[in-house]
């Protein structure tokens, strides 16, 4: 399984184990009627807390679940997480014994997810350092690739947080 599997399946257990837990102790307060006012205050609060713990556990994008946290991670830490991976296999043209429109199509289709793939990391970028709606993105983004994308997008990264504060 992919590091993304894994910490995907490891949000939604540690998602669903909280959510038992609020179960638990809303039957407990529920259960507690007689119990005394500093009793129900405490279970409450643990309710309270446990809640809050859960909706603040992952964040979401675009139907992803990217983090266990309330704070969005970090380019780089996506980078790391395999975000902007191009998961399919580089087409093999001489396992298409010559059918060369075939080969053309498989290429296509892997330039196409290297193309969102690219996208996406720059969408990213633009939202970490808070440049999506300035008209030099574009310019900034240009620059950065060119400098940076033949040593991957680590140094496209780095590149871009680096000459961000010229266009802010």
């Amino acid at each position: 399984m992919s590091k993304k599997k894994n910490m995907v399946n490891a949000v939604r257990k540690d998602f669903v184990d909280r959510a038992y837990d609020i179960l638990e102790l809303c039957n407990l307060v529920k259960n507690r009627q007689q119990a005394s006012e500093i009793e129900r205050e405490e279970t409450m609060m643990q309710l309270r807390n446990i809640f809050d713990a859960a909706k603040q556990m992952i964040t979401i994008d675009d139907g992803v679940v990217l983090w266990m946290n309330a704070h969005k991670p970090s380019v780089f830490t996506l980078i790391e997480y395999g975000r902007y991976k191009n998961t399919g296999p580089y087409p093999n043209r001489t396992s298409i014994a010559g059918d060369y429109a075939e080969y053309g199509a498989m290429l296509d289709a892997y330039y196409d997810e290297e193309n969102r793939c690219d996208e996406l990391f720059r969408r990213d970028l633009e939202r970490e350092h808070d440049v999506k709606d300035n008209p030099k993105a574009d310019l900034l983004w240009a620059k950065a690739w060119e400098r940076g994308h033949a040593n991957g997008r680590h140094e496209v990264a780095s590149v871009y947080g680096d000459l961000v504060d010229l266009i802010k």
